[in-house]
């Protein structure tokens, strides 16, 4: 669902570094949903996820002021060993909306995410051999194919698109993994132009979540 008007919306990822002496992965943790939690006044965090087997945290906020985002940022390199990317984001109704498709399936509230069995899914796409007309009128192929079941309250799922680039971010609900590795291979724009697609996947869990079941040791 669109931010409103002023708002950008960025995705973070706040990798922990691996450190000669050895480091205290928690506490790490612990800090960073701390400076989340100290700069909620000035920078909304809409999601926020420990990717699972992993020293990160990424996370989806909304910024309406850039110089508190920057403090934010710099609050989080004072935690010491950790390295930030942050990318701009479109929300995928948005885009949606810009390819063509009809506003009562790009237009909708996101679904809620439960904790279990969530996923991250990443895409990256080409059009090496197509036109761009051929290309864009895959993608609204492609995003009418997975917006109409969300809209139908068939699937609980969240995209968004790197803003001027073509990779798109997906939270999704699955309780099967096999099903939804089936789903990956059944995307229009896999099955047209899958040579021109990389495709990553990692397990995450809501970072309030990882926090609470790794409470700081005493």
């Amino acid at each position: 669902m669109a931010t409103e008007k002023g708002i950008q919306t960025y995705f973070l990822t706040i990798t922990i570094l691996p450190q000669k002496s050895g480091l205290n992965l928690r506490n790490l943790i612990h800090g960073i949903n701390d400076t989340f939690e100290n700069f909620a006044g000035n920078v909304k965090v809409v999601y926020k996820f420990k990717v699972s087997g992993e020293a990160r945290v990424i996370a989806v906020v909304d910024v309406p002021y850039i110089v508190a985002f920057e403090n934010f940022i710099e609050a989080l390199w004072d935690l010491g060993s950790v390295d930030i990317s942050s990318v701009p984001l479109l929300h995928y109704d948005i885009f949606a909306r810009n390819l063509g498709v009809a506003e009562d399936i790009a237009s909708l509230p996101d679904p809620v995410l439960l904790k279990d069995n969530l996923y991250w899914l990443e895409f990256e796409i080409d059009y090496q051999g197509k036109t761009l007309d051929a290309f864009l009128d895959l993608w609204k192929r492609e995003a009418e194919y997975v917006l109409t079941p969300r809209a139908r309250g068939e699937t609980t799922l969240i995209p968004y698109k790197t803003l001027g680039q073509r990779k798109v971010h997906v939270f999704i609900n699955n309780p099967f993994a096999g099903k939804l590795d089936k789903a990956t291979f059944e995307l229009p724009i896999v099955i047209e132009n899958g040579h021109n697609i990389q495709a990553r996947a990692k397990g995450v869990q809501f970072l309030v979540e990882y926090i609470k079941d790794h409470p700081l040791k005493k």
